[in-house]
């Protein structure tokens, strides 16, 4: 070894290496075929660890195991298991960067063996950790930024981003690993390995046959949500093939919200996205899960975002009257869709969930309220089949809603009665009504109620936080003022 180590000790940042070694005889697994790995010297011989790190080529490096990025001689290296040959430097003709090396985010290599050398400084002493030079570049950078605000407010440099990650390799390294079969004992997650070119391979693989209770789990609209995410990931620009994946979609993200000018709300919908189409990457792809949950600086990224994201005002529809339900109503032609609208403001539920509705779920009582059995869609897959009893309907909308009610047997409503439709009756009242405007408006109107609790506003919405539910009907936001007329009602 002590050859092994006079040769690891000769090599410089940069150069490319040459490394020899077979299984020892008598070993478990014992395979008599010698193994030759290539790999890029990124971090100079350490005589306190005795070892220098090394990126390994993988795909040249059979029988690699672990992290590209690895020790050479590994730390716990067993003499019963392996016999390594001196390492050799293999001759580069030219050395080509793909991307200019950043300038101030790496570390210099120059003092790397002073520092492996010097004595642990006293613990009673303070320590300045800046390397040398650093104070004063630092310090000339407070200067050039200072009359310019802060410099967090500067557009991001992506490019520049980019190239920091591909074109200095070891200036961010992942925990230095032994890539041998044994490894050295220090768990490494999964994630720390892979690359941005790791999701056009992710996304190439075929879609798995998948039995029908996997796919239940989820529902449509959310696992054509993945999907597309995952198209979207198998498509970046091969600038992020060299990027730590978790980063790779980070960066794209951010990019991408910047050119289309996405809200914070946006962007945090799509980080979580993509971070849920990876962990079910099993039921898209042939290829194992991908947990961005480990990386530490995923995890960063997703907590800004949701800072931002509730720090902005929320983008809520309008919500609707019961003057303007009314002229709906009466301007709609349609019976069914005029039964759907009934039925979504008088229990306050979403379009999705009523048009799911069986005939035995809907009950006209003697008072002329309505009980409502919801079984099926979001609200029930939340909180299970639940009730909504109703106040009393008026002359009109019962007459209405009777009539439709006599004309089915099984299932409510048909496939043609979509939220669609519903969407373009409200706006014949009102452009700015949606779908949605049904459900927010006909809470507010509850909450106008001056008997009506939170408890029994959360029972009709869902929520299970008062937090929540306020925050759905303005309270404390600037966007209306509908919060102080309610709080006025309610007070009388």
């Amino acid at each position: 070894m002590e050859a092994v180590e006079a040769a690891c000790a000769s090599f410089a940042v940069g150069d490319r290496i040459l490394a020899r070694w077979r299984d020892r005889p008598g070993c478990e697994d014992f395979d008599p075929a010698p193994v030759e790995w290539s790999g890029k010297v990124v971090s100079v011989w350490c005589p306190r660890q005795r070892t220098i790190v090394v990126r390994w080529d993988r795909r040249a490096c059979p029988r690699l195991v672990g992290a590209s990025l690895a020790a050479y001689p590994p730390w716990d290296l067993p003499a019963d298991e392996a016999i390594f040959d001196v390492p050799t430097r293999i001759a580069t003709t030219a050395r080509r960067r793909t991307a200019p090396a950043p300038t101030t985010t790496a570390p210099p290599t120059g003092p790397s063996v002073e520092l492996h050398n010097a004595a642990p400084p006293d613990p009673s002493t303070p320590q300045d950790l800046r390397v040398e030079g650093a104070q004063s570049e630092h310090a000339a950078d407070d200067d050039d930024t200072a009359p310019h605000g802060d410099p967090d407010d500067d557009p991001v440099d992506f490019e520049e981003l980019v190239a920091a990650w591909t074109g200095a390799p070891g200036t961010y390294p992942e925990e230095a690993l032994s890539p041998f079969r044994r490894g050295n004992g220090i768990p490494l997650p999964a994630i720390a390995a892979l690359k941005g070119s790791d999701l056009r391979a992710f996304a190439a693989q075929p879609a798995p046959p998948m039995p029908p209770l996997v796919q239940a789990g989820l529902v449509t609209t959310t696992r054509q949500e993945h999907l597309r995410t995952l198209r979207f990931l198998g498509t970046l620009p091969p600038e992020y093939d060299d990027v730590p994946l978790p980063l790779a979609i980070i960066m794209a993200t951010e990019r991408t919200a910047a050119e289309r000018k996405w809200r914070h709300a946006t962007t945090m919908k799509k980080l979580a996205t993509a971070q849920g189409a990876l962990a079910l990457l099993p039921a898209y792809r042939c290829s194992p899960p991908v947990l961005l949950t480990q990386c530490p600086l995923w995890r960063q990224a997703m907590r800004a975002a949701g800072i931002a994201a509730r720090q902005e005002l929320p983008k809520q529809p309008k919500p609707a009257s019961l003057a303007q339900v009314k002229r709906v109503l009466a301007l709609e032609p349609c019976l069914p869709t005029a039964a759907a609208i009934i039925l979504a403001w008088m229990t306050a539920a979403r379009t999705g969930c009523v048009l799911q509705l069986d005939r035995q779920d809907v009950c006209v009582n003697p008072d002329k309220s309505l009980s409502v059995r919801f079984r099926r869609g979001k609200g029930a897959r939340i909180r299970g089949p639940y009730t909504v009893h109703t106040s009393p309907l008026e002359t009109p909308m019962l007459r209405r809603l009777e009539r439709w009610l006599a004309s089915r047997r099984a299932q409510l409503f048909a496939s043609t009665t979509s939220g669609d439709k519903i969407r373009l009756a409200l706006r014949r009242v009102d452009k700015a009504l949606e779908q949605r405007s049904l459900r927010r408006g006909a809470l507010q109107a509850l909450a106008r109620s001056p008997n009506i609790t939170d408890e029994v506003l959360m029972l009709f919405s869902g929520h299970t936080q008062v937090a929540t539910l306020r925050r759905y009907l303005s309270w404390g936001t600037a966007a209306t003022h509908t919060q102080a007329v309610m709080a006025q009602h309610r007070a009388l």
